[in-house]
């Protein structure tokens, strides 16, 4: 009995002396990967700080630009025009993925996909759509924006699942009117001659128009006006006003991309509206 109470002890010590040595096996790995994240962090910031100041120098160097693009030029004008209309499209697709993702395709969303694996698919959809845009020369334009459809109707069906009636208050079915009234006023057989000819008239007529309809079509659905939809409705059109400038500073030097202003108007947009959701958003009503 004594021999088999010192093996029962010695087996006792050689686990704890495992569980130990794995111990600090495990703290030692947890130190390295610290280390390891810490130094790639550093080298993130020391490529996006100057990228970071470079774009803050042309956003301000954009808006304070009184000169910009001559739209009185039919292909400038025309270019602004297909940008923005199909800019309306989008947003018809983001709206609608949320919609679909909040109401309608919640449970099935959540049966397939883990809550991990679809935040890691809200960055990983758009930085495969925007690598192949970079590496596959030979889409046309109606190519990239069926792509573009797809990817926001299914980030915007992945954001609606996660945040449900929240992110539904900022009211998304409303944000194509704020692009479309740009696109409407730059058409000339649609908006008189002396907006769509001046940038900095069409960019004021466009903004008062865009945030007041703004504001109507999101209170005819939800039936009253929310501190969400003000700031939302602001928000925009800021962005709006922002994109535009760099819009007509990239006509102007004759480095438009669509592509790239598609994205940089579609991923800022629903970033705010996170932010405007989780600040001001409000959970789903109770039923009586």
């Amino acid at each position: 009995m004594a021999e088999v109470g010192q093996r029962y002890v010695e087996q006792f010590q050689t686990t704890v002396e495992t569980m130990r040595r794995r111990g600090l096996a495990l703290y030692d790995y947890g130190v390295r990967l610290g280390s390891r994240g810490m130094k790639l962090a550093e080298r993130a910031a020391e490529v996006a700080e100057p990228m970071a100041y470079d774009f803050k120098d042309q956003l301000v160097q954009a808006c304070s630009d009184s000169e910009g693009v001559d739209l009185s030029d039919k292909d400038h004008r025309n270019s602004v025009l297909e940008l923005y209309l199909a800019l309306c499209v989008l947003m018809v697709g983001v709206s609608s993925g949320e919609l679909m993702g909040a109401f309608v395709l919640s449970g099935l969303v959540q049966y397939v996909f883990d809550t991990w694996v679809q935040v890691a698919l809200l960055f990983l959809m758009p930085a495969y759509v925007y690598l192949n845009f970079r590496k596959n020369g030979a889409l046309d334009d109606t190519e990239r924006r069926v792509w573009m459809f797809g990817c926001c109707l299914c980030v915007g069906a992945l954001l609606g699942n996660l945040f449900g009636y929240r992110l539904i208050s900022t009211v998304p079915g409303s944000f194509f009117v704020v692009p479309l009234t740009l696109g409407l006023l730059a058409d000339a057989e649609f908006s008189p001659s002396f907006v769509y000819k001046d940038r900095t008239r069409l960019i004021s007529f466009t903004c008062g128009t865009a945030l007041l309809a703004s504001i109507i079509f999101s209170v005819i659905p939800l039936g009253h006006c929310s501190a969400a939809v003000i700031w939302m409705s602001a928000a925009h059109v800021g962005l709006l006003f922002a994109h535009f400038q760099m819009v007509s500073v990239s006509l102007k030097n004759k480095t438009f991309c669509n592509c790239e202003a598609m994205f940089g108007y579609v991923f800022p947009l629903i970033f705010i509206q996170l932010l405007v959701s989780i600040i001001f958003g409000v959970s789903a009503p109770k039923a009586n």
